[in-house]
């Protein structure tokens, strides 16, 4: 080594010697490199920014849809209900339709019984009345004249 070089054997860098200078400490690289990381970190942001208000439109979609979906649960339950409800009174209507033909046919067998005894006693009814009207023209005579 040259005793007069300006080197130092531990640093290589030569404070009057430009020529271990590197891009990032050239301005002109600086003025570039800053301006694309800039670009860049818009790039990133503008893209994030996108996926956040996608994310966004994405969650009040999903909440849209669970309210939806409670509303129909909601409404299912009282659809369930009402039915229920209402086979509770069928079940009542059919069972007073059986209880009405139960009566029905009673009603029936009990003017059937009625006939009977009547046809057999149509004579005797008639002697009955005959006898009415007899007792009603002799109480007009008698206590007329």
């Amino acid at each position: 080594t040259n005793p007069y070089n300006n080197t130092n054997p531990y640093n290589n860098t030569n404070p009057y010697n430009n020529t271990n200078t590197t891009a990032a400490d050239d301005p002109n690289t600086q003025t570039q490199t800053t301006s694309s990381t800039t670009t860049t970190t818009l790039q990133t942001q503008i893209q994030t920014r996108r996926r956040m208000r996608t994310t966004r439109s994405r969650l009040e979609e999903a909440r849209t849809a669970e309210r939806s979906l409670a509303q129909l649960t909601t409404l299912f339950g009282k659809m369930s209900t009402l039915i229920q409800s209402q086979g509770e009174t069928l079940t009542k209507i059919e069972d007073d339709i059986e209880a009405v033909g139960g009566y029905v046919d009673e009603g029936a067998m009990e003017i059937s019984k009625l006939y009977t005894i009547t046809r057999g006693n149509r004579g005797l009814i008639f002697k009955v009345f005959a006898m009415l009207i007899f007792f009603v023209i002799f109480t007009r005579f008698y206590y007329v004249g």
